[in-house]
């Protein structure tokens, strides 16, 4: 995933696109962190990490 890229145009519009703007940056950052936690998740692989995370069935 690139960089957000803003339009200094668009910042100047409005408070409500600025917020806008600053949503769409916090939303690519947590984009970016969740996939992050998925590799490392992926990359553990141990049932008994995903069971304390909730996402096993502790029968198994």
């Amino acid at each position: 995933m690139g960089a957000l890229h803003v339009e200094p145009r668009t910042l100047l519009l409005s408070d409500q696109n600025l917020s806008v703007a600053r949503t769409k940056q916090v939303e690519s950052r947590l984009a970016g962190e969740l996939s992050a936690l998925k590799c490392l998740e992926q990359s553990q692989g141990a049932f008994g990490d995903a069971e304390q995370m909730g996402h096993v069935p502790s029968s198994w």
